[in-house]
């Protein structure tokens, strides 16, 4: 997968969601970003509500892995700029 290539090189790896013109609705890929161990989410803010149906599966993902999940935060910006 070209995420992990990219976490092993020590880049960052950003999910998106938008593809071409149509932004997906799922929240598929909230579980796809926490798999592949992305590190960032990009799904815009939260003024449209087919955005926050992601980040609540973001959160609800969160709550299944309990102790096992890990939030790096604004640790994300010294992998970026390191």
């Amino acid at each position: 997968m070209a995420g992990a290539i990219t976490l092993n090189t020590g880049q960052v790896c950003c999910t998106a969601t938008r593809w071409a013109v149509q932004e997906c609705i799922a929240s598929d890929i909230a579980h796809l970003a926490v798999a592949a161990n992305a590190g960032q989410l990009k799904v815009g803010s939260f003024a449209r509500s087919e955005r926050m149906v992601k980040w609540n599966e973001v959160l609800r993902i969160e709550q299944k892995l309990g102790s096992r999940a890990k939030f790096i935060g604004g640790e994300i910006y010294q992998r970026i700029f390191s």
